[in-house]
């Protein structure tokens, strides 16, 4: 049995390649996914707006009539009645909101592609 030359107590691996992070793409995907949330909450205070609108009759007086009444009815209330407004305001936001974000899915989808290409 021959007898090596060298004892080699450990293998040597090559150097692993780290991965770099592309922060151009990380930047650009966060703006589209923040613009895209910024637009569905834009469309949410345009349906609360419109919402108003149609209790005013469509009218700018009627409209402000409501914002006063709402507003000034909110102010009147206790504590407890205030808290409960907003929790039911929140909901309804939210809800919203999604329903708004699934029916505007396709613009967040197409950030990924590049050039004129849809997925």
């Amino acid at each position: 049995m021959p007898v090596p030359e060298r004892i080699v107590l450990h293998r040597h691996r090559p150097p692993r390649r780290r991965r770099v992070l592309n922060w151009q793409a990380v930047i650009y995907h966060g703006l589209r996914t923040a613009g895209w949330a910024a637009t569905n909450m834009l469309v949410v205070l345009g349906l609360f707006v419109c919402f108003l609108a149609l209790l005013g009759n469509l009218s700018f007086d009627g409209f402000f009539l409501q914002l006063s009444n709402l507003s000034a009815r909110y102010l009147e209330a206790g504590a407890q009645r205030q808290g409960s407004f907003q929790l039911l305001l929140v909901g309804l936001v939210a809800i919203l909101f999604l329903i708004v974000g699934v029916l505007r899915w396709h613009a967040l989808r197409q950030s990924g592609s590049s050039g004129g290409e849809t997925t």
